[in-house]
Protein backbone atom coordinates (compact mmCIF):
# COMPACT_ATOMS: atom_id res chain seq x y z
CA UNK A 1 0.00 0.00 0.00
CA UNK A 2 2.75 2.31 1.06
CA UNK A 3 4.19 1.53 -2.50
CA UNK A 4 1.23 2.15 -4.29
CA UNK A 5 1.25 5.71 -2.45
CA UNK A 6 4.89 6.68 -3.43
CA UNK A 7 3.65 5.58 -6.48
CA UNK A 8 0.83 7.79 -7.17
CA UNK A 9 3.25 10.62 -5.40
CA UNK A 10 5.51 9.71 -7.86
CA UNK A 11 3.28 10.42 -10.51
CA UNK A 12 1.57 13.30 -9.51
CA UNK A 13 4.90 14.84 -8.97
CA UNK A 14 6.30 13.89 -12.71
CA UNK A 15 2.70 15.06 -14.15
CA UNK A 16 2.75 18.28 -12.42
CA UNK A 17 6.45 18.88 -13.53
CA UNK A 18 5.46 17.85 -17.01
CA UNK A 19 2.90 20.10 -16.45
CA UNK A 20 5.45 22.83 -15.60
CA UNK A 21 7.89 22.14 -18.11
CA UNK A 22 4.84 22.65 -20.47
CA UNK A 23 4.18 26.01 -18.95
CA UNK A 24 7.21 27.14 -18.92
CA UNK A 25 8.08 26.15 -22.45
CA UNK A 26 4.41 28.29 -23.54
CA UNK A 27 5.64 31.31 -21.29
CA UNK A 28 8.65 30.94 -23.13
CA UNK A 29 6.98 30.30 -26.58
CA UNK A 30 4.66 33.06 -25.97
CA UNK A 31 7.57 35.75 -24.95
CA UNK A 32 9.56 35.27 -28.10
CA UNK A 33 6.15 35.94 -30.23
CA UNK A 34 5.68 38.67 -28.17
CA UNK A 35 9.16 39.96 -28.90
CA UNK A 36 8.58 39.29 -32.22
CA UNK A 37 5.57 40.94 -32.95
CA UNK A 38 7.17 43.96 -30.88
CA UNK A 39 9.83 43.97 -33.47
CA UNK A 40 7.28 43.39 -36.31
CA UNK A 41 5.48 46.31 -35.26
CA UNK A 42 8.64 48.72 -35.24
CA UNK A 43 9.88 47.78 -38.22
CA UNK A 44 6.64 48.68 -39.19
CA UNK A 45 6.61 52.03 -37.98
CA UNK A 46 9.78 52.91 -38.87
CA UNK A 47 8.85 52.05 -42.52
CA UNK A 48 5.79 54.20 -42.50
CA UNK A 49 7.74 57.02 -40.82
CA UNK A 50 10.68 56.36 -43.74
CA UNK A 51 7.47 56.63 -46.46
CA UNK A 52 5.61 59.54 -44.89
CA UNK A 53 9.21 61.53 -44.81
CA UNK A 54 10.04 60.37 -48.30
CA UNK A 55 6.32 61.50 -49.29
CA UNK A 56 7.39 64.58 -47.58
CA UNK A 57 10.50 65.29 -49.41
CA UNK A 58 9.08 64.26 -52.58
CA UNK A 59 6.05 67.06 -51.89
CA UNK A 60 9.08 70.11 -51.03
CA UNK A 61 11.16 69.09 -54.33
CA UNK A 62 7.69 69.04 -56.29
CA UNK A 63 6.81 72.61 -54.39
CA UNK A 64 10.37 73.75 -55.59
CA UNK A 65 10.24 73.09 -58.53
CA UNK A 66 7.09 74.43 -58.97
CA UNK A 67 8.41 77.78 -57.67
CA UNK A 68 11.17 77.69 -59.61
CA UNK A 69 9.02 77.33 -62.79
CA UNK A 70 6.73 80.16 -61.82
CA UNK A 71 9.84 82.35 -61.12
CA UNK A 72 11.19 81.63 -64.74
CA UNK A 73 7.90 82.37 -66.32
CA UNK A 74 8.04 86.12 -64.32
CA UNK A 75 11.47 86.27 -64.90
CA UNK A 76 10.38 85.72 -68.44
CA UNK A 77 7.55 87.82 -68.42
CA UNK A 78 9.85 90.80 -66.86
CA UNK A 79 12.20 90.60 -69.48
CA UNK A 80 9.69 90.74 -72.46
CA UNK A 81 8.47 93.89 -70.61
CA UNK A 82 11.36 95.41 -70.16
CA UNK A 83 12.12 94.49 -74.20
CA UNK A 84 8.92 96.52 -75.11
CA UNK A 85 9.78 99.01 -73.07
CA UNK A 86 13.42 99.76 -74.97
CA UNK A 87 11.55 99.12 -78.14
CA UNK A 88 8.76 102.32 -77.19
CA UNK A 89 11.83 104.32 -75.73
CA UNK A 90 13.90 103.64 -78.91
CA UNK A 91 10.32 104.03 -81.16
CA UNK A 92 9.88 107.63 -79.39
CA UNK A 93 13.61 108.19 -79.45
CA UNK A 94 13.67 108.17 -82.84
CA UNK A 95 10.13 109.79 -83.27
CA UNK A 96 12.23 112.70 -81.48
CA UNK A 97 14.90 112.98 -83.36
CA UNK A 98 12.51 112.42 -86.62
CA UNK A 99 10.73 115.53 -84.98
CA UNK A 100 13.69 117.24 -84.77
CA UNK A 101 15.30 117.09 -88.07
CA UNK A 102 11.98 118.11 -89.67
CA UNK A 103 11.95 120.99 -87.61
CA UNK A 104 15.41 121.56 -88.24
CA UNK A 105 15.05 121.06 -92.32
CA UNK A 106 11.72 123.38 -91.72
CA UNK A 107 14.10 126.44 -90.30
CA UNK A 108 16.78 125.31 -93.16
CA UNK A 109 13.86 126.14 -95.79
CA UNK A 110 12.72 128.92 -93.81
CA UNK A 111 16.15 130.76 -93.96
CA UNK A 112 16.76 129.76 -97.58
CA UNK A 113 13.54 131.46 -98.48
CA UNK A 114 14.47 134.51 -96.32
CA UNK A 115 17.83 135.02 -97.62
CA UNK A 116 16.38 134.51 -100.87
CA UNK A 117 14.14 137.49 -100.24
CA UNK A 118 16.70 139.60 -98.73
CA UNK A 119 19.13 138.62 -102.19
CA UNK A 120 16.10 139.64 -104.32
CA UNK A 121 15.67 143.01 -102.75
Amino acid sequence: DSNDINESDSNDINEKSNDDEIKNESFIENGKNEINNEKENEEKKEEENDHQIEVKNESIVEEKEEDDEKEEINREEDDKVEDENDLFNFEDDQNKEQDLFEINDNDDEEDEEESDKINNC
